[in-house]
């Protein structure tokens, strides 16, 4: 039917009938960015949103039993002929031999967060695609076989392990030779009537048979952009980032500067997500303005660069799993130790707890859910001056707190307490504080400290269990995140 580039969707999605959409759509490239086109077709498709959540169901692409599970699902009508939306997310169904590169890239990142379950997974499903077995693999022939350089990786110690695993557990391959061609053989055959199907995948292989009947029956979305480094590809990149940019700042009323796009640009980089999430603070900063300013790409970028950790415990604290295991992962690839990120996703709770206690207090009063950060720092900042100014009297008056007398060791305890109970400190920008109140208004205070265990005993089983530690911080976060209904 057609394909198009993602900057084109919009006007597609405006120009299209309620009743013409494509039986099929395939999104492919930029994860943030095709994960944002999927919501505006299935938003345009169902835009119910309380029908959203019986008519679009999502299947996380792993393993080929799912296609069979998806066919069956499209072929299978809707109750009182209702829209249905069937969604392959994160599909891995157009690697073959030639393009299983970013399927190994996926195994080395699991193999080196020490997710070994996820590594063997898709290991196995790679074998599968290359039609090979962990029995075909020996240390001579392993680089040929997966089709791998020895430049890219010269140290094949971590695949032998995944073979060896492999085959002391018994695991066989998969042949994934029919997968593409039972969906395909669906397409053509046609899917009822109110039924859709979406493909979501960082990777394509257009000369597929799959691609060109996707592109002859449904509409194809472009969303990938150039990584690299020529001014062609900076330019691209540029222009991507400025174009999502005026996408978001048009939905708020609002207008940004060359000069403060300039500074977020060379402060984050191209990456689209955290740019989107630097971006959204500034549009939440600066209220009842129209116009970002410079400095207020400053206030709002700061934290950005100066922690990247915050990225995490803000998706966690919004209970966004999604966003947080992309950050845990993003962040362990970056050299941060697990024990790091536990600790800071502690504190984070344990400030909000503190929020919780003066919220209870008369100067909590001051506080009301979906104020903007205007009015936040005219009327609670003060109010929470003068609570942390009260708390801190307390413990002057109260030196036995410690058990003895303040020699140096106590005094520094005591400054260190002190510090720690605060809300506003030293040299913290008040809009930091503005969020972290926002976010723990999502949770009961019970909800909170059930959290602080659940984050406690992640940190003993880190220390004691000889439990994979990557695997202990996403079933925390999971537990955390989770909706309060399930």
């Amino acid at each position: 039917m057609t394909e198009i580039h993602q900057h084109s969707l919009n006007q597609y999605l405006k120009e299209t009938d309620c009743k013409s959409f494509a039986p099929a759509y395939l999104v492919y490239g930029e994860d943030f960015l095709y994960e944002q086109s999927v919501k505006l077709i299935v938003d345009a498709i169902i835009p119910d949103i309380a029908k959203q959540r019986h008519g679009h169901e999502i299947i996380r692409h792993q393993d080929s039993s799912q296609i069979v599970d998806v066919i069956e699902k499209l072929n299978t009508y809707a109750f009182l002929n209702q829209k249905k939306i069937i969604e392959l997310r994160d599909s891995n169904i157009f690697i073959s031999s030639r393009n299983q590169d970013k399927l190994i890239d996926k195994i080395k990142k699991a193999y080196d967060n020490s997710d070994m379950v996820q590594a063997s997974q898709y290991y196995i499903e790679l074998l599968g695609r290359l039609k090979i077995t962990p029995e075909d693999i020996s240390d001579n022939n392993i680089l040929d076989l997966l089709g791998i350089e020895s430049n890219v990786f010269p140290d094949v110690k971590w695949l032998l392990t995944l073979t060896e695993d492999a085959k002391k557990n018994n695991q066989t391959t998969i042949q994934h030779a029919d997968e593409s061609g039972l969906l395909e053989k669906a397409l053509n055959n046609g899917i009822p009537k109110n039924n859709f199907l979406i493909i979501s995948t960082d990777t394509v292989d257009k000369r597929s048979s799959l691609y060109q009947t996707i592109k002859k029956t449904g509409v194809i979305i472009d969303c990938s952009v150039s990584k690299g480094s020529r001014k062609i590809d900076k330019d691209i990149q540029r222009q991507t980032l400025l174009n999502h940019m005026n996408q978001q700042l048009k939905k708020h009323g609002k207008e940004m500067g060359p000069e403060a796009f300039d500074l977020l640009y060379e402060k984050i980089g191209f990456d689209i997500r955290a740019f989107s999430g630097c971006l959204e603070k500034a549009i939440q900063y600066t209220g009842d303005r129209t116009t970002i300013h410079l400095r207020d790409v400053e206030a709002v970028s700061h934290q950005v660069r100066q922690d990247p950790i915050y990225e995490l415990t803000g998706a966690v604290m919004e209970r966004n799993i999604e966003k947080s295991i992309y950050y845990l992962s993003s962040l362990l690839d970056s050299g941060y130790h697990h024990l790091q990120i536990l600790s800071a996703i502690t504190n984070q709770f344990r400030r909000a707890l503190l929020i919780k206690d003066f919220l209870k207090s008369p100067s909590g009063r001051a506080w009301r859910r979906g104020i903007r950060f205007d009015q936040f720092q005219n009327e609670v900042i003060p109010a929470i001056r003068l609570y942390d100014n009260a708390l801190l009297n307390h413990f002057d008056e109260n030196d036995y707190f410690f058990w003895e007398k303040p020699d140096a060791e106590n005094v520094s305890r005591k400054q260190k307490v002190s510090s720690d109970l605060i809300l506003l400190k030293k040299d913290q920008h008040p809009y930091a504080v503005y969020i972290l109140f926002s976010k723990a208004d999502i949770f009961e205070e019970n909800e909170i400290s059930m959290a602080l265990m659940s984050l406690s005993q992640a940190d003993a089983a880190m220390k004691t269990s000889g439990q994979r530690p990557t695997a202990i911080l996403q079933e925390a976060i999971i537990k955390i995140c989770r909706p309060k209904n399930l």
